[in-house]
């Protein structure tokens, strides 16, 4: 998974699932309004808040293992 893939998911995502990603964490709202806004925008690693990133992971991780 790549950067791309994780901006096209947050863009793509139900709006209750992206709040609960984002709850409580300023940054996290911020960047995801940011791309919503403009979804042309360039987006690399370091710019992807890291409580988002962990959040985001920790999601994935649990869907793959109900599989």
């Amino acid at each position: 998974m790549d950067i791309h893939d994780i901006v096209h998911q947050l863009l793509d995502e139900e709006p209750s699932q992206v709040a609960q990603l984002t709850e409580g964490c300023g940054p996290c709202r911020r960047f995801v309004h940011r791309l919503r806004r403009r979804p042309d925008l360039r987006v690399g690693w370091d710019d992807v808040p890291q409580p988002l990133l962990k959040r985001f992971s920790a999601r994935l991780r649990q869907e793959l293992f109900w599989y």
